[in-house]
């Protein structure tokens, strides 16, 4: 029997008489997204039956929404789930969203004609014409299948949301399930899907572009980034919550326009329109909620990047904001998670709230630790690489100062405790609360060991004080490292670790660097331990290695070490504190070789960038 041709078939598939699957799928087709080319569907006019799913002209690009389970397997597609979405309740009662064409042709002269979903905003007509057809040509328009878009959104409510609540998250919904007059900027979405989808299970997928998370994570990325440049929006504070979320996305080392880039673009968009003045009063209560929220928010990545990458975010300006629980507007959230089917509590509401509120106050005190027991310094990768500005501890940090940080921290923490943010149970199954407030109390125990970790860089001194502050800062890291690995534990008992944020990662870095000097010691007790934890934490990375980048370096660079390479970790600053560490030997600094591990035990924690760099 003669083999069936596809009734509609793009120029590529049919000139090398490949099979086409655009009618599928949707433009461009599998081919063409192989092989990176565009995908073009003539149409042929012997064929009238053909007309009625073909694309309507060679020089039109097209993309869809699929509102069926073409995209999901049959086992995890739901009818119910068309009243649990507003997303998939706006697609079902709408055809004209079914198939969404962008005209090549009319684009050129008239940006209006751009068809995009009710929801989304329409592109200005100031937009430059010349702008408008790159975002066409890099299918920077297009947007995932709507069960896909569901998926990610109801992600970015339960894990991005609650520690960054950047949005009017009423409006967003109100935009999506149709409400007159209220749409998203295209901009705003796609960077809402990007950050959702670092947090989704893409596994149940048959989408191409989607069928990992970190495709589908460099895929969002490069829209988000594209209509950022192509200066699509010119709202700042829509500029400022999309710079926010594309701070989510993991750069290769030391990239140019990496997550401080855009961190440093957003905060100074902030200070220019006057986020960080608690004195500017918008008239509308929700406005002015709104802009405190974001200035927090601003605070809080700058925060967290610094402490994870040790690279330095100067904020602009010292103010702070106190926020108050009316202010995070929990309101909006519960209605959302309603929307999305998302068990919850009022109980829980107020938690999340408090984990907020607290985190913002914990990245006001990781703010003061840098500022006081760092300094800039260029940290030399490789000798034939130029020397980056990197966060590393003074040398001459005081054991009074390190006391008095230590006590800031940990009356926080009694705070903390006491307001109900570490009152769930980690890895508690169904609630979101209990990621969120892990991911808090790492970051906790994070700042303790930035404290204490300078005193442990400086060359030894004799003195039963100094001995024992010295003492005192080494079972504080030792201590930091087993209970972050310990909250690990139990998210992963309960299937909780792909939620965690990508600051987690260079969390658990830091604590498996501190489990290998453990594991070098030659006390027996600690040599078990730090290699007890250090299982652990090899375990927690396995399950992040598909959803971050880096997490394969980490994993590789343990290995090794386990090995017994030798690594020739040259960093400037570690001849400033000790000038003498290259001449003289000294056993305290000297290689270990303990059980097949071989390290240099100078009492440095490398960081992020620097594991990556060996």
């Amino acid at each position: 029997m003669p083999r069936k041709r596809r009734p509609t078939a793009c120029d590529l598939c049919r000139s090398r008489k490949i099979r086409c699957n655009v009618l599928s799928v949707g433009n461009p087709c599998s081919n063409c997204l192989r092989h990176a080319s565009r995908c073009l569907v003539s149409v042929a006019l012997s064929a009238p039956s053909q007309l009625k799913h073909a694309i309507p002209s060679a020089r039109t690009h097209k993309f869809k929404f699929k509102t069926g389970p073409a995209h999901v397997d049959e086992g995890n597609s739901d009818p119910a789930r068309l009243s649990s979405s507003p997303l998939l309740r706006s697609l079902a009662g709408d055809e004209d969203l079914e198939h969404i064409a962008v005209n090549d042709e009319v684009s050129h002269s008239d940006p209006a004609h751009i068809h995009l979903p009710a929801y989304i905003t329409p592109l200005p007509k100031t937009i430059d014409l010349e702008n408008l057809q790159v975002l066409v040509q890099m299918n920077a328009l297009a947007f995932p299948p709507a069960e896909l878009a569901n998926d990610m959104i109801q992600s970015f409510i339960c894990y991005v949301y609650p520690l960054l609540p950047i949005l009017r998250l009423d409006d967003f919904l109100a935009a999506i399930e149709g409400e007159h007059g209220k749409t998203i900027s295209p901009l705003l979405f796609q960077a809402v899907l990007f950050a959702g989808a670092v947090f989704t299970d893409f596994s149940h997928s048959q989408h191409p572009s989607f069928r990992q998370c970190k495709d589908a994570q460099k895929l969002l990325f490069s829209r988000v980034k594209l209509l950022y440049d192509m200066e699509v929006e010119t709202n700042p504070l829509i500029m400022i919550q999309s710079l926010l979320l594309m701070t989510y996305w993991h750069s290769q080392l030391n990239d140019t326009k990496g997550r401080v880039y855009w961190l440093r673009i957003a905060l100074s968009l902030a200070t220019e329109i006057g986020l960080h003045n608690s004195d500017l009063q918008y008239g509308e209560p929700e406005e002015d909620n709104l802009r405190r929220r974001l200035w927090c928010c601003c605070l809080i990545r700058s925060q967290l990047i610094s402490i994870g990458e040790r690279r330095q975010v100067v904020l602009p300006c010292a103010a702070e904001i106190n926020l108050s629980f009316e202010q995070w507007n929990g309101g909006s959230l519960s209605q959302a998670l309603d929307a999305y089917s998302v068990t919850h509590t009022r109980q829980q509401m107020d938690i999340l709230g408090c984990i907020f509120i607290q985190e913002v106050k914990l990245c006001g005190i990781i703010r003061h630790i840098l500022d006081t027991l760092y300094e800039l310094s260029g940290v030399r990768k490789v000798p034939s690489s130029d020397s980056i500005m990197m966060l590393i501890p003074k040398a001459k940090a005081t054991g009074p100062l390190v006391i008095a940080l230590d006590e800031t921290l940990r009356e926080w923490y009694k705070n903390a405790s006491q307001s109900g943010a570490f009152d769930c149970q980690h890895g508690d199954h169904d609630s979101i609360v209990s990621v969120h407030s892990a991911t808090l109390e790492m970051l906790y125990h994070t700042a303790l060991s930035a404290v204490h970790r300078p005193l442990m860089l400086q060359q030894r001194q004799h003195g039963p004080a100094t001995e024992a502050m010295r003492e005192f800062s080494s079972t504080t890291l030792r201590s930091s490292a087993c209970r972050i690995t310990e909250i690990g534990r139990d998210l992963e008992i309960q299937n909780e670790i792909s939620h965690l944020p990508p600051v987690a990662t260079a969390i658990f870095i830091a604590a498996s660097i501190q489990h290998l000097k453990d594991a070098m010691s030659p006390n027996l007790e600690k040599c078990q331990s730090g290699s007890f934890y250090l299982g652990h934490t090899l375990r927690i990375f396995r399950l992040l290695v598909d959803r971050y980048n880096h997490v394969n370096t980490a994993i590789e660079f343990i290995s090794r070490a386990q090995n017994g390479e030798h690594f020739d970790h040259s960093v400037e600053w570690e001849d400033r504190v000790d000038p003498n560490r290259g001449s003289q030997p000294d056993s305290q600094n000297s290689p270990t070789d303990l059980g097949g591990l071989r390290l240099k035990d100078t009492g440095i924690l490398p960081t992020l960038d620097d594991i990556l760099a060996l």
